[in-house]
């Protein structure tokens, strides 16, 4: 059970949330599941979520993952600003493009962490 919890909350920390959600953003439904919007792109390093998704990490916790895909970082943007997702996957330049236009994106987690040296 605690692999799950760490699969899930790594999964969720990886991802970058928009400003806070209310009632409309997350849906609790029946059994008091918490639906949640993940801005997602057709890319590899959004697998892991699909997999704890798909292997019931999150069900467990309560949560359901709707992933939305995108084309790009700013349409993740968008959605992000407009309410429609409440997490998404994204680059560093359109995360500080959106701060400089003084969207309330947050970056809750770095997804992506090259090794130190060839061995790692």
């Amino acid at each position: 059970m605690r692999r799950y919890l760490g699969i899930a909350a790594l999964v969720c920390a990886a991802l970058v949330g928009g400003c806070g959600g209310d009632d409309e953003q997350a849906a609790s439904g029946e059994g008091g599941t918490t639906k949640v919007k993940v801005g997602v792109l057709p890319i590899a390093n959004a697998a892991p979520l699909y997999i704890a998704r798909d292997h019931g990490y999150f069900k467990e916790e309560g949560i359901e993952i709707e992933p939305q895909l995108a084309q790009g970082g700013s349409e993740l943007v968008t959605s992000l600003a407009a309410g429609e997702a409440q997490f998404a996957f994204l680059g560093y330049v359109p995360v500080i493009v959106a701060h400089a236009k003084g969207l309330p994106i947050k970056v809750i987690a770095n997804a992506d962490n090259g090794a130190k040296t060839p061995e790692k």
